[in-house]
């Protein structure tokens, strides 16, 4: 039985390899990456129509059940409930107002972000983002 050759740098199967291998990625194996990647995408977008999402109605690549990536994910996150996707979390300009204002009274109170994040029924990652800017106009 022969060795398979190794792939040389500058290609995806190079890139796995220093992966799999924990190997520092050069430039040349990153670019080929990237490459297939786009590729791959250019696939499955032609594979995939695109139309208007039964669930959120947005014009997107539809998967399966006439839903985009992001209706199927909820979908499945919420346990696959024979109604469907829950509805997309969207929330109303003044109801963001005044949850930035709720936030930023927690901090001045001395609450953590992770504890405001956390009462306020807000993703720790906007609370953070919240925190940021209410440091940056603190500081101005």
């Amino acid at each position: 039985m022969s060795k398979r050759q190794l792939q040389p740098c500058g290609t995806h199967a190079a890139y796995v390899r220093h992966k799999y291998r924990g190997e520092p990625i050069d430039d040349a194996c990153e670019a080929a990456h990237r490459a297939y990647c786009a590729a791959w995408a250019r696939k499955a977008r032609d594979r995939y129509p695109t139309a208007t999402c039964t669930a959120c109605e947005r014009e997107r690549l539809i998967l399966r059940y006439g839903w985009c990536q992001s209706c199927v994910s909820r979908w499945q996150q919420a346990g696959r409930p024979d109604t469907g996707p829950p509805p997309l979390r969207r929330m109303t300009s003044t109801r963001a107002v005044e949850l930035r204002e709720d936030f930023t009274w927690l901090l001045e109170t001395g609450e953590s972000v992770e504890m405001a994040a956390e009462r306020l029924g807000i993703a720790a990652g906007t609370a953070r983002d919240w925190h940021q800017r209410w440091r940056k106009e603190a500081a101005a």
